[in-house]
């Protein structure tokens, strides 16, 4: 007999959102099967939390993830930007499954990532030139390759007409691992923007995703993944005109082939994206504007275990990207990375070093140091300094950006300190990041521009505790964000707080909650003057029943105090939700 829904979520889950360093954290490490995990603290956020959480999209996840602020332009499916520690909402490198998902205009649309597909997030905040450019406020990775589940199907249906329907099957065989998600969501949606068009937003959304991994040797793997996903979603423009659309099709392929030894690992990856994008005005859906923009990526990424305490990573990459934007076709970048590891008796030292060429920019240097002192099993403290950068993107240049624009560059320092006794963790970590040439939209002169300098600093907070029957956790971050003349940043609320639980009420049935609120934050208004938008305080609850080992029934409800509140200034979000999920294990 299968072991029920809920009682394998319940034995499985790690301390909820806590800072979780194992090998199971990929992000710090592209290749498949590192055997000496980075230092780059890595904050895992299991499937089984997400669940705990009530979570029905990919923003609600990383809403209670600290340090990350979400802000959207409506609500299900709607605009969404990420700032990560402050950052701006292009400094997150998002990436699925180790392939970036950032298109060249430096940002990512997340909408089409179903939660249902998510197995796992793993984030990694401050600047990083691990991955290369984009890096600057962090790196947000969503693994959706399937770890012994069993298939499932997943129907879903709540307020504003919503249905969503999800299908994942895996196959393992003795050498080889298939996995397939496919889903689609539709929702009427809300009236997005306030006083301004008297509508429904609508949202619909359908995507395909195909993994596999042949194992042609116990020491030579073959594996590929192609994903695609069609968003539709509508929205409030500044032209009145009702029924405005964005569609989106992004396509993301990649390729990979390595060896793994106990000592020796080497993995080549090819990656190639393809993202169009196309807005449509008014009731004549008359094409208003269309991006089109392509990426390549050749890695070539290496470890050597020198003794039983030391290991090398090196390797080399080479990315060339276009797009139909101004003067933005045939750019291309390439250089070298090494990062040696070394521990001495209860302290590690960790340190990078990349080597970056561009077609179009200055050469950059960057370097990275992480030293880290185990005193104990379960306790660390850490240090840790890091140089990112980004290079100017399309949209950076389709503003009207004159030639003299110069590459973002940012230095992060970082101290952590984590602790657990019996079924407590507790992280504390203290951070700044120093950003030089930061480019900015200038409403203006309808321009790009370089900022002399930015700072963002601030506190994070984790306590987590589990027993056997009930499980909370709690995150709380306060954030400073301004610019050289010291004015506060734009969408950073000071403080914010999450808070996740849940309690075993019976063998079948599970009570779970989560809250997340933030402080004030300034913002633009329509006339591009800056206003203040107030802070907010959200509850969620939810019951999960185990109808049968294999099949489970949720109900969830969303802002159950059916607050009013805005995350853009002059966007609504949803007040009260509820929603229905079946799913079924075969």
């Amino acid at each position: 007999m299968k072991r029920s829904i809920l009682a394998s979520c319940l034995l499985a889950c790690t301390p909820l959102f806590a800072v979780q360093i194992d090998p199971i954290a990929v992000t710090a490490n592209p290749l498949a099967s590192p055997q000496e995990p980075s230092l780059l603290l890595t904050e895992v956020v299991q499937r089984e939390d997400i669940l705990n959480s009530g979570a029905q999209s990919i923003a609600d996840a990383l809403t209670l993830i600290s340090s990350v602020h979400i802000a959207q332009t409506g609500g299900e499916g709607s605009q969404m930007s990420i700032f990560t520690r402050g950052t701006e909402s292009d400094h997150t490198l998002i990436m699925v499954d180790g392939i970036e998902l950032n298109s060249v205009n430096g940002t990512a649309y997340l909408n089409t990532i179903s939660v249902e597909s998510i197995e796992r997030i793993e984030v990694i905040k401050g600047a990083s030139n691990r991955y290369g450019a984009n890096a600057i406020g962090g790196i947000i990775n969503i693994i959706t390759t399937r770890e012994d589940r069993d298939n499932s199907v997943t129907v879903k249906a709540g307020t504003d007409n919503s249905v969503a329907g999800a299908l994942s099957l895996t196959h393992q065989g003795e050498r080889t691992q298939l996995t397939v998600n496919l889903g689609v969501e539709y929702s009427q949606g809300i009236d997005s923007a306030v006083d301004r068009e008297p509508d429904e937003d609508s949202y619909r959304n359908a995507y395909n995703q195909w993994q596999i991994r042949h194992d042609f040797t116990d020491h030579f793997y073959v594996s590929g993944q192609f994903q695609q996903a069609f968003t539709a979603l509508q929205y409030d423009g500044y032209s009145f005109a009702p029924n405005n659309e964005t569609r989106v099709d992004q396509s993301l392929g990649n390729a990979r082939m390595g060896i793994d030894y106990d000592r020796f690992q080497s993995q080549i990856t090819l990656t190639n994206q393809i993202y169009l994008s196309d807005d449509f005005v008014g009731e004549t859906r008359a094409n208003f504007s269309h991006f089109r923009s392509r990426e390549f990526a050749l890695n070539w990424d290496n470890q050597i275990n020198l003794f039983s305490f030391n290991s090398l990573n090196f390797g080399a990459f080479y990315q060339d990207e276009s797009s139909n934007q101004i003067a933005y076709e045939g750019l291309y970048q390439g250089g070298l990375y090494v990062q040696p590891q070394f521990r001495f008796g209860m302290v590690t030292v960790e340190t990078q070093y990349r080597y970056n060429e561009h077609s179009d920019f200055k050469t950059l240097h960057t370097w990275g140091s992480n030293v880290r002192l185990q005193y104990a099993d379960s306790g660390f403290i850490q240090l840790g300094a890091n140089q990112g950068y980004k290079y100017p993107t399309s949209l950076d240049n389709y503003f009207g950006t004159s030639p003299g624009l110069k590459p973002e560059e940012a230095q992060s320092y970082e101290i952590t300190l984590s602790q657990s006794i019996d079924n407590f963790t507790a992280v504390l970590s203290g951070f700044q990041n120093e950003i030089d040439n930061l480019i900015a939209y200038d409403p203006a002169t309808s321009s790009s521009k370089n900022i002399a300098e930015v700072n963002t600093r601030g506190i994070e907070t984790g306590l987590s505790y589990r027993a056997k029957r009930w499980s909370q956790s709690v995150n709380w971050t306060w954030l400073e964000a301004q610019d050289i003349s010291d004015d506060d940043l734009l969408r950073r609320p000071k403080n914010s707080l999450s808070l996740v639980g849940g309690y075993q009420l019976l063998d079948s049935t599970h009570l779970h909650w989560s809250a997340t609120a933030q402080s004030s934050f300034k913002d633009y208004d329509f006339s591009f003057a800056q206003t203040k938008v107030g802070g907010f305080g959200l509850i969620n609850l939810g019951l999960t029943q185990d109808l049968t080992d294999d099949v489970s029934l949720s109900v969830d409800v969303k802002n159950l105090l059916d607050k009013e509140y805005q995350t853009v200034f002059g966007y609504n979000q949803p007040g009260r939700e509820a929603f229905l999920n079946l799913t079924a294990s075969f």
